[in-house]
């Protein structure tokens, strides 16, 4: 999912060429072409299965100001931190908030699946153990990367 930070409002369509015609439009050459690759964590608390509501001391506002610390910069909305972006990160990467409470990692646009493959490699094992572990750990909470809640069985 996208996090719109400004831009001027979208057009009205009101008919199926003004909506061709608007797609086409955005259409890119095959050579400009990328993939993004999401990774998406629905936190939890350990002990009680609950998910982790946005507010409070052990909340998802509290992981998202803590990863400020290893250099992401907020985005905000009405004071509430909806995403974090990194300035080293041009080309892609950043943490949103989704409309599910999970967190979604964006990966930056890379030419073809392979290069996705070799950098979800490198990113999915470390994502919920390095930078969110350690903003997480002291709340008592986890993520899980599937969409099952931690309390069915």
């Amino acid at each position: 999912m996208s996090t719109r930070v400004s831009g001027p409002e979208s057009p009205i369509i009101s008919s199926r060429d003004e909506l061709a015609a608007y797609l086409e439009a955005g259409c890119k050459p095959r050579s400009d072409w990328r993939i993004g690759t999401e990774h998406e964590k629905f936190g939890f608390y350990k002990k009680s299965r609950a998910p982790v509501p946005y507010d409070g001391d052990r909340g998802i506002r509290a992981l998202l100001e803590g990863l400020r610390d290893f250099g992401w910069d907020p985005v905000t909305e009405k004071g509430n931190i909806i995403a974090l972006r990194r300035k080293d990160c041009s080309r892609g990467g950043a943490i949103s908030l989704e409309p599910g409470g999970q967190l979604e990692l964006s990966g930056a646009p890379l030419e073809t699946v392979h290069q996705t493959a070799k950098r979800s490699a490198n990113i999915s094992p470390r994502w919920g153990k390095s930078q969110a572990f350690s903003a997480s750990a002291s709340s008592g909470s986890a993520s899980r990367r599937n969409g099952l809640s931690p309390r069915r069985r």
